[in-house]
C-alpha cells in the first residue's frame, strides 16, 4: 500500500471491500450446499427418498464488483 498513489490505495480498498462481501456470500452459499448434503447422507443411510428442498436451486454468486 505505501507504493500506491492516493488514488490507487482508494480503488484498491474499494476492490478490497467489494471482494470481502463477495467472498462472505459465497461462503454463505457452500455452507448451505453443504448443509443440504450432510441432509442427504443422512436421509440416504435411514432409507428416506429426498424431496425438492434437499437440494439448493440456484448457483453461486459472480463476482460483479469493481475490477483491480
Amino acid at each position: 500500500m505505501a507504493t500506491l498513489s492516493p488514488a490507487q490505495q482508494r480503488e484498491f480498498d474499494t476492490w478490497r471491500k467489494a471482494r470481502a462481501h463477495f467472498e462472505r456470500r459465497l461462503d454463505a452459499y457452500w455452507h448451505e450446499v453443504e448443509k443440504k448434503r450432510k441432509g442427504r447422507r443422512h436421509k440416504r443411510g435411514a432409507g428416506k427418498l429426498y424431496e425438492e428442498r434437499d437440494y439448493v436451486w440456484s448457483f453461486p454468486p459472480v463476482y460483479e464488483g469493481p475490477g483491480l
